[in-house]
């Protein structure tokens, strides 16, 4: 399980095969000086597709993930990959949210990191214009959406 910190350094987040399709979001908690045994998020985050790569936002609030609809068997990852959020309130997980076009393209976007301003996306596509294969891009939160600059 691949880890990143909660924002209280008492949790930490990773992807594992087993659960509710071919690879999910678990947590396991800090308690006293050991770690729990992961926990999968369930639903509506883990669905029967690809969950993969968390990334939360600095208050703890917001998760980002990459989930894959389509599985490629030569290469045993997904084909198509976006990038989704989710908000945690009282009541769970909200559904999560594909952001949109111009971050996702009917290819793969991956390796999804939010900087603790809580503005700056950075990414990797093999989607957008760049130098081939998976490039790194930013995007900012803007008042009219969300835009694209790539940083190859």
């Amino acid at each position: 399980m691949g880890c990143e910190t909660g924002a209280k350094g008492d949790y930490e987040y990773g992807s594992g095969r087993k659960g509710y399709g071919s690879c999910d979001l678990f947590y396991s908690q800090k308690i006293g000086n050991k770690w729990s045994s992961p926990v999968n998020l369930g639903p509506p985050i883990n669905t029967k597709h690809w969950e993969t790569q968390p990334s939360f936002s600095s208050d703890g609030k917001t998760l980002y993930f990459v989930r894959g609809l389509t599985y490629d068997r030569h290469r045993r990852s997904p084909d198509n990959q976006d990038i989704y959020y989710s908000q945690i309130t009282d009541s769970g997980w909200t559904k999560p949210i594909r952001l949109p076009e111009n971050v996702n393209t009917p290819f793969r976007e991956e390796s999804v990191q939010i900087h603790p301003d809580g503005k700056t996306l950075y990414f990797s596509s093999n989607g957008h214009p760049g130098m081939g294969g998976l490039d790194i891009y930013m995007t900012r939160k803007k008042r009219m959406g969300i835009g694209v600059t790539p940083l190859t």
